[in-house]
């Protein structure tokens, strides 16, 4: 059973809520052949990404539709690589894929906000603001890259887990911890880190070898991997999150019948909160096995985590004052981004896919 607050019962209330009189009139109204939806990722059928983030959507885009859509998968990269998202979705090779912003930044300048410090509370909060932000700020940049966003797909909160206790700001300085590169990495120099770069398969034997003393990581991912067999301790930050894109076949989107786009673009809103509920749900219920295990589990007092915050502010800075040289609206994004995460931030998830199920943010893709 899940707790309430849990993705279980966000999927029951999903359900219950329903599909909307207006939703069901143009479902009803469609009576062509069923459209079938490529999706494609890198992952296998194993993995926690299809089990519980997609797998689940699949199954609800059939149901909700009347069996009028359908995903069809392609799991295990057979369609593309992982970095090659967006190639696949603008050559036709695929209609809805994972893209990556950090593996093909070139064009992007708005959207690294979302790899900025401390931005968020959690995955569930991030997708919707990273959602509501998108038509006003980040649209153009994706649609230059020749796709449309399909929906946005948030990782858990980045907490630190490492080889020794991080109490305070000095004792992280010259500690080798693995990152992601960009803002992340920049944020864990100022914080007096050492980032090193690799692929999460390789952070075990690092750990292992004392090449790397630490990895900022989403607490699940300390199991998923194995990390917590040889770091013991876990400094709670939520640091830093992952907001990555769902890109989306524009050819696709604009051949659907018009009584199907409607409810597609809907489908799609409500994955984005899904797939975030999901990776919150996995990192509350490995969070409750640390002690379990014989993890310590190390929160910062307020005023030092003030100080973490203040260390990292020049980056926030330096994002609103590069882009604003650019003459993109930078400075006014940054305030929206951390109202409407305030303001979000005590909302559960429940009201969070309440939100998406019935206010459905408009102008992702222009029909």
């Amino acid at each position: 059973m899940f707790r309430k607050g849990s993705i279980g019962i966000v999927l029951i209330g999903f359900l219950a809520a329903g599909i909307g009189s207006a939703f069901a009139a143009d479902i009803d109204n469609y009576t062509g052949p069923k459209k079938e939806i490529r999706l494609s990722v890198h992952v296998p059928s194993t993995h926690l990404i299809w089990q519980k983030m997609l797998l689940p959507w699949a199954n609800i885009v059939e149901k909700e539709s009347k069996g009028k859509l359908a995903i069809k998968p392609y799991l295990g990269g057979v369609l593309h690589g992982a970095r090659d998202g967006f190639k696949a979705v603008r050559g036709d090779v695929t209609d809805l894929a994972m893209c990556y912003p950090a593996w093909s930044p070139a064009g992007f300048h708005l959207n690294h906000v979302f790899g900025l410090p401390f931005a968020f509370p959690n995955a569930s909060v991030a997708a919707l603001v990273a959602e509501e932000l998108y038509p006003e700020y980040l649209k153009g940049e994706y649609e230059k890259k020749g796709i449309y966003l399909g929906f946005n797909s948030s990782m858990a909160t980045y907490d630190l887990v490492s080889t020794k206790p991080v109490r305070k700001l000095e004792d992280l300085k010259g500690m080798k911890v693995r990152t992601v590169a960009g803002p992340q990495a920049e944020a864990a120099k100022r914080l007096g880190a050492v980032p090193v770069f690799m692929s999460i398969n390789e952070v075990y034997t690092a750990l292992q070898r004392g090449m790397i003393d630490g990895v900022l990581t989403p607490n699940f991912a300390g199991y998923a991997y194995r990390f917590f067999e040889l770091a013991k301790y876990v400094t709670r930050l939520d640091y830093a999150i992952t907001v990555s894109s769902w890109g989306h076949n524009i050819k696709t989107f604009d051949a659907l019948p018009k009584e199907l786009k409607t409810p597609w673009y809907n489908l799609l809103r409500k994955e984005s909160q899904y797939w975030a509920n999901a990776m919150d749900e996995a990192n509350r219920l490995s969070k409750e096995r640390n002690k379990k295990e014989g993890i310590e589990v190390i929160t910062l007092s307020p005023e030092e985590f003030a100080r973490w915050k203040a260390a990292v502010q020049p980056l926030w800075d330096q994002f609103v004052e590069e882009n604003e040289a650019k003459g993109l609206p930078a400075r006014k994004l940054v305030q929206e981004l951390k109202d409407k995460s305030k303001k979000y931030s005590s909302w559960t998830q429940e009201q969070l896919m309440e939100r998406v199920t019935n206010h459905p943010v408009q102008g992702i893709i222009d029909f």
